[in-house]
């Protein structure tokens, strides 16, 4: 094993270290050290306060002084939030419950499917495309209703970064339209009847990201989507339709994403979804609330 030392300008001393293994380790100091053999024969180095020390001594001492902070400029480089376009997929369980004025309550457990392509990156333009499926059975008092939903949006906007991307916020706009099929089973009284709503919407939108650590990013989702056209068609009377009344539903998730690999996330997000259904006086049927509350899980695969 062999030591050098080499002094510059009187205050810098570089230490070199060539180990038998080929292993190195280099140290910047401001310490003058001086090259020393102790009682035992053991090669080390002397600081001027009189203690000698051995290599691994001085080893740990060049880590304390030579380790630094990531700088911001080195975290940016290195992005943390997500970047570019992806392909999302995954599954949801939603809890359904269906009001409406002097009729009764509907409620069941759902399930379904998801997915959407997403472009996201910091300081530059959003834009995705998103759909869902749920389909479930509802119970209530001596009847039971089968809802089969599909909803489809298309959503644009900014992503406005901050902190050295720990922050991501993103308004959007966009537009969306939801299939709903809710088929009452015949009671006694009542024989079955096949309701078909179809809502055209607008989407107004906000996304909050936030990086809690280098895997781990944390976030909002509010949205409001008030209809501009409500259609009702009843299966068994070909060629009708009618108009509803336009109101204004809401959405809001609170997703948390982990880095799975450099490539994929995994993303948990509890949500409520507000669905409001406008009255007919045509047809003398009274306003319906769709509330929907559940989980989604989802695995994005980004594509750099």
């Amino acid at each position: 094993m062999n030591l050098k030392v080499i002094y510059m300008n009187n205050s810098l001393l570089f230490i070199c270290f060539s180990l038998l293994s080929l292993n190195n380790i280099y140290c910047d100091s401001d310490i003058p050290l001086i090259e020393q053999e102790n009682a035992t024969g053991q090669i080390g180095v002397k600081a001027n306060s009189g203690s000698i020390q051995s290599l691994d001594q001085v080893g740990e001492l060049c880590k304390a002084q030579t380790a630094q902070p990531i700088s911001e400029s080195e975290c940016c480089n290195n992005p943390c939030l997500f970047q570019g376009w992806s392909i999302d997929v995954g599954g949801q369980y939603t809890w359904m419950l269906f009001t409406s004025p002097c009729l009764p309550n509907f409620s069941g457990n759902t399930g379904g499917a998801h997915g959407s392509i997403t472009y996201q990156k910091r300081d530059s333009v959003f834009a995705q495309v998103r759909s869902f499926w749920n389909r479930g059975h509802l119970q209530a008092t001596g009847r039971s209703s089968n809802e089969n939903e599909i909803y489809i949006d298309l959503l644009a906007g900014y992503c406005f970064s901050s902190g050295c991307e720990r922050w991501m916020i993103t308004p959007y706009l966009g537009i969306g339209v939801d299939f709903l099929n809710d088929h009452k089973s015949s009671t006694p009284e009542v024989t079955d009847i096949k309701l078909k709503y179809r809502l055209n919407y607008g989407v107004a939108g906000l996304d909050v990201r936030y990086m809690f650590e280098r895997d781990w990013v944390f976030g909002a989702q509010v949205e409001c989507f008030p209809t501009f056209e409500q259609h009702l068609s009843i299966t068994g009377l070909p060629g009708a339709a009618w108009t509803l009344k336009e109101r204004i539903g809401w959405n809001a998730r609170l997703p948390i994403d982990y880095r799975l690999t450099d490539g994929i996330w995994l993303e948990i997000a509890p949500y409520y979804r507000y669905l409001a259904i406008g009255k007919s006086g045509v047809l003398s049927l009274p306003k319906r609330d769709l509330h929907e509350v559940g989980g989604l899980v989802t695995f994005r695969f980004f594509i750099y």
